[in-house]
């Protein structure tokens, strides 16, 4: 299960379905949300791991692309059938319990309940609040590695959860651009919720649409510079590493881009945190090995997908195998259905002569008679000429 399944094209779904299908039958689970809110969490999502660096109005395009639900859901219906595809929409009041782990339990599952499960505690994906995230954003600039940049996620996760930033809902996209996005998706919503969900008449999403007067939640100089006091406060040996790369690439030694530096140095000036030894910055090296283990992981990414492949060909080769013996088989089949027919129609020859013998039986049976009585007759006659013989010698003596 991963949301980035939905981003497989065309021929690796249809990949999918050809090794799977064969043994397995499958079901494919859609969440779908509303896309103002999706293109909303997906940004916030590439800013976190370090994917973004760019401002929301310029990644949107992009963005948009992947909340195109329905041409997303019709290559997997293509390749699964639209009778293995179970679609569900990701809104609050849509989801049993409000919550989806019941919702996939008991309406994809069809379990009664959660039995036992154990959850884990608070929210298992938070996002960044929006000050955290144009911090975020800034740092992904600064620092082209993005193994450098993971450093910051945990004490901006922890900024932001601890209730040390303004939230305000969560609105990175004014009113006025969400309803832009949910026009623009308004014909595809109802097709959708008629095609996949029998609502012919009703709305695919339900909640309240965006206020058209809302703004969008933006962060200025104010609040970058109390979340740099924060950090040296709460995480000085982060700060102290930000510090330290903002200072090399304004000096040029060091790769990144030069405005977010200086926005980044405008919050900083000033601000002196705990006395760091010069070994304490080292403690973050060991997570800059991220390339390596991108490295690896795209290896072992290969070796599956070739794994994959490997598999698809033995298939294949199985396939062609089978082929040939079916048409052994097949042939097989015509040999005996031929030995079949001769042997009914030597077994009709074999009845018609018998009926023909009984035939010709049947019409001997009075000449048989006939022969017996002449058979008799020249007997009797035999007899009687004996009889005159010997009378006609006793006349003659």
């Amino acid at each position: 299960s991963s949301e980035l399944n939905g981003w497989a094209s065309e021929a690796e779904v249809q990949a999918l379905a050809r090794a799977v299908k064969r043994r397995f039958k499958v079901r494919v689970v859609f969440y779908l949300r509303r896309q103002d809110d999706f293109c909303m969490a997906d940004y916030n999502q590439q800013v976190k791991s370090g994917l973004e660096a760019r401002e929301i109005r310029d990644a949107l395009p992009e963005i948009l692309a992947k909340a195109d639900f329905r041409a997303k859901m019709k290559v997997w219906e293509m390749a699964f059938g639209a009778k293995a595809l179970t679609v569900r929409v990701f809104e609050r009041g849509q989801l049993l319990g409000e919550d989806i782990v019941p919702d996939f339990l008991q309406s994809v599952l069809g379990l009664p309940d959660e039995g036992g499960l154990v959850r884990p505690a608070g929210n298992a994906n938070p996002r960044l609040s929006p000050d955290a995230l144009d911090f975020k954003r800034l740092v992904n600039l600064i620092f082209p590695d993005i193994g450098d940049s993971a450093h910051f996620i945990p004490p901006l996760l922890r900024h932001s959860r601890d209730g040390a930033s303004r939230w305000q809902g969560q609105a990175l996209l004014s009113g006025r651009d969400r309803l832009t996005i949910l026009d623009t998706f308004q014909a595809d919503n109802a097709w959708m919720a008629g095609h996949y969900l029998g609502r012919n008449q009703g709305p695919l999403f339900r909640a309240a649409p965006p206020d058209a007067s809302a703004p969008a939640d933006a962060s200025g100089p104010a609040e970058r510079r109390a979340l740099a006091v924060w950090l040296a406060r709460e995480s000085p040996v982060v700060f102290a590493f930000l510090r330290k790369q903002v200072t090399a690439v304004l000096a040029g030694s060091a790769e990144g881009d030069l405005a977010a530096a200086g926005l980044m140095q405008t919050a900083m000036e000033g601000i002196a945190p705990a006395d760091l030894p010069d070994e304490g910055i080292d403690l973050l090296v060991p997570v800059r090995d991220w390339k390596a283990v991108h490295a690896r992981f795209e290896a072992e990414n290969d070796r599956i997908r070739a794994a994959l492949h490997q598999a698809e060909a033995d298939l294949a080769g199985l396939a062609a195998r089978a082929a040939a013996q079916g048409a052994e088989l097949a042939r097989a089949e015509e040999a005996k259905a031929s030995l079949v027919a001769q042997r009914d129609d030597l077994r009709a020859e074999l009845s018609r002569a018998v009926e023909a013998l009984a035939h010709h039986q049947a019409q001997a049976a009075p000449i048989q008679a006939e022969l017996s009585k002449a058979q008799d007759t020249v007997a009797r006659l035999v007899a009687e000429n004996a009889g005159l013989g010997t009378a006609l010698q006793d006349a003659q003596g």
